[in-house]
């Protein structure tokens, strides 16, 4: 069957293409995060700004012991933050119990920016919020305009 000249081209679809997109992706385990959002991110979230020349990093550590149950460590360039909670006793009663809270530890990488060490990096805690300042360094990608000789 010939196509008329004012027809437009038909461009068919493979059916499996989406699916094929689907399996790589949950193999690549970016399905679990990227499809499920909050229900499967870390409980340990952070937020982070700039600000007077510094990189501010605020991560939500509510009811923790900084000198036990927080660890910071730069190394090659990268802060790793580990958080542990742990458990609280509870006595059971009759009604039962029942628990939504997350006990284990937790871990986040962040890259500092080039040649920041960990005497460069100030932490503070406070009212459940640890604040960590890491200093921005001024660039040295400095735009200057190359001259173009001529032959």
């Amino acid at each position: 069957m010939s196509r008329s000249k004012n027809m437009p081209e038909v461009h068919r679809r493979n059916p499996f293409t989406s699916f094929d997109e689907l399996v790589r992706d949950m193999f690549a385990g970016k399905f679990l995060l990227d499809r499920l959002g909050d229900q499967v991110q870390s409980p340990l979230r952070i937020e982070e700004y700039v600000e007077d020349g510094a990189r501010i990093i605020r991560a939500e550590a509510p009811g923790l012991n900084p000198d036990e149950d927080i660890v910071l460590d730069v190394s090659n360039g990268i802060l790793y933050l580990k958080v542990t909670r742990n458990e609280s006793e509870h006595e059971q009663e009759k009604s039962g119990y029942r628990t939504e809270f997350r006990y284990g530890t937790y871990e986040r990488t962040i890259e500092l920016p080039r040649g920041v060490t960990a005497d460069d990096v100030k932490a503070t805690y406070k009212d459940g919020i640890l604040t960590v300042r890491v200093p921005v360094p001024a660039t040295d990608n400095q735009t200057s305009k190359v001259a173009i000789e001529r032959s």
